[in-house]
C-alpha cells in the first residue's frame, strides 16, 4: 500500500496482464507408453485437470447421482456391457464445465482413440489444441508390462498380460492412422514424441508445447481486443470455418494486390500459416513478408481504403477435359500465347502458339499459354494481356504434310529425272 501511495502513476501505467487462456491437451499412445504418468505430471506442474474416460465417468456419477445420464450409465454397468462412447463423452463434457477446467485447462489421458470418438468430441465442441502421440515399439511395450507384473509395488492383478496387450496394440494401430489424419488435416495440431525418452525430456517438450499454445492464444486475444489484425496460425481453425469467414478478397492476397497490383491465389495454402483475422474476417497472404505488412497496418489493405479491390472477373485454369466440353468455342488471340507477345515487345518473333495443356478462361474468353511459367504470369495480371490486338502479319499456318505426297527415296538419283535433264 505504501509503495502505491508513494508512486501511484508508476503502477497505473503498467500494462494489463495477458488474458487467461486454458490449456487443452490430449495424450494418446500404445499401452505402457507413459500416458498417465505424463498427464499426472502436467497436472501437478501446470495446475490443469487430468481426465481419462473412466475418471470422467466416475466423477460425474459421484457428483450427479440422480441425473438421467447417471441412471443410464448405471443400467449399462449392471448389465455388464461397455459404456457407449456417446455417454462417456457426454459425461466428459459435463465435467469440463467445472471452474478449474474452464480457467486452468485439461489434459485427456488416452483419449480419443477412434474416429467415432473424435466425431463425438467435435459435436460437443471438445477440441484439444495440442495432441501428443507417444510412440513406443511393441518390444518395449511387452518389456515394460513384464517389469510391471513383477513389481513389488503391485498389489492387484491388472489386464496387462501378453495376449491382452497384443489385442490392445492391434486395436490402437488399427485406428491410429485415421485419427491422426483427421487432426492433421482439420487442425494441424498433432505432435509426435518418443515415449522411450526420459520423463524429464518428455516433461520439457510438453511444457514447451503448452507455453507456445498459451502465447499464441494470448497474442491473438490481445490483438483482437485492440481491433488489430491477428494471425490465426496454431489456433486449430478448420478449413471449413476459414472458407466460410473469408473476406472480400476470397483466396487472393490483399497485400500483393495493393502493392504489386497482382492476383496471387493462396487457395493451395492449407496450413493457414499466412492467414490473418481482421474485423471478424479471414485474409490469406502470399508469404511471411505480406503477412507482416498486413499485421502492421491491415486498414490500408482492405476495403474501403485499399488501392485495388478484387476485380469482378477472375482468371481460372481450364483442364483439357473441360476444354473439349466447351467446343465449339475457339481460342482467343488465334491460339497464340498473349504473354510471350506482350513481354516480347509485341514483335513478330514473339508470336508463339499456345498449348492446349495450359488454357485459361478470362472475361468469357479462352487463352492458350505457352507453358506453366507464362500461365502463372497471365494469372497474376490478366488485364495486361487479354485485350492485346493481333498484328496484321501472322506466321504461316502449319499444315500437316502427307507422307504419300513426298517423292520416293532415290527418285533424284536417276540421271534422266534430275532437274537439269528435264530442261
Amino acid at each position: 500500500r505504501q509503495k502505491f501511495m508513494d508512486n501511484p502513476l508508476h503502477f497505473l501505467k503498467l500494462s494489463s496482464p495477458p488474458p487467461v487462456v486454458p490449456v487443452k491437451l490430449a495424450i494418446v499412445g500404445p499401452p505402457k507408453s507413459g500416458k498417465t504418468m505424463l498427464a499426472r505430471r502436467l497436472e501437478r506442474d501446470h495446475g490443469i485437470v487430468c481426465l481419462s474416460a473412466g475418471e470422467a465417468v466416475r466423477q460425474f456419477m459421484s457428483q450427479f447421482p440422480s441425473s438421467n445420464l447417471t441412471k443410464e450409465m448405471e443400467s449399462h454397468l449392471r448389465a455388464g456391457v461397455i459404456l457407449p462412447d456417446a455417454l462417456v463423452i457426454e459425461a466428459l463434457e459435463k465435467i469440463m464445465l467445472s471452474q478449474r477446467c474452464q480457467t486452468r485447462g485439461y489434459v485427456l489421458d488416452g483419449f480419443p482413440n477412434t474416429i467415432e470418438q473424435v466425431r463425438l468430441l467435435t459435436e460437443f465442441s471438445v477440441i484439444p489444441v495440442q495432441i501428443i502421440e507417444l510412440t513406443l515399439s511393441p518390444k518395449e511395450v511387452h518389456w515394460r508390462a513384464t517389469a510391471d507384473r513383477h513389481s513389488v509395488d503391485r498389489t492387484l492383478p491388472l489386464h496387462d498380460s501378453a495376449p491382452i496387450l497384443d489385442v490392445k496394440l492391434s486395436s490402437y494401430k488399427r485406428h491410429l492412422d485415421v485419427v491422426r489424419g483427421h487432426y492433421e488435416k482439420e487442425h494441424r495440431n498433432w505432435n509426435v514424441l518418443e515415449g522411450g525418452r526420459s520423463k524429464w525430456w518428455l516433461n520439457d517438450m510438453c511444457a514447451k508445447l503448452i507455453n507456445e499454445q498459451l502465447h499464441t492464444a494470448q497474442r491473438y486475444l490481445q490483438k483482437r481486443n485492440r481491433g488489430d489484425a491477428a494471425s490465426i496460425f496454431g489456433l486449430c481453425v478448420t478449413p471449413a470455418e476459414c472458407e466460410s469467414r473469408l473476406g472480400e478478397f476470397s483466396h487472393y492476397c490483399p497485400v500483393s494486390l495493393a502493392t504489386k497490383h497482382q492476383l496471387i491465389d493462396c487457395s493451395f495454402e492449407t496450413t493457414m500459416k499466412f492467414t490473418a483475422e481482421y474485423r471478424a474476417r479471414y485474409y490469406k497472404m502470399a508469404g511471411q513478408a505480406e503477412l507482416d505488412l498486413f499485421l502492421a497496418d491491415a486498414h490500408n489493405y482492405v476495403a474501403p481504403t485499399a488501392p485495388h479491390l478484387l476485380p469482378d472477373q477472375l482468371p481460372r485454369y481450364v483442364a483439357k477435359a473441360e476444354l473439349k466440353m466447351l467446343f465449339p468455342r475457339e481460342l482467343a488471340f488465334k491460339g497464340y500465347c498473349p504473354v510471350t507477345y506482350v513481354i516480347g515487345n509485341k514483335r513478330y518473333e514473339a508470336l508463339k502458339p499456345g498449348s492446349k495443356d495450359h488454357v485459361l478462361e478470362y472475361a468469357e474468353e479462352l487463352f492458350a499459354c505457352l507453358d506453366e511459367e507464362t500461365m502463372e504470369v497471365f494469372l497474376k495480371q490478366p488485364w495486361l494481356f487479354h485485350a492485346t490486338p493481333l498484328p496484321a502479319k501472322l506466321p504461316p499456318a502449319k499444315v500437316p504434310q502427307e507422307v504419300t505426297s513426298l517423292p520416293m527415296l532415290g527418285t533424284w538419283s536417276r540421271p534422266w529425272l534430275k532437274p537439269s535433264s528435264l530442261r
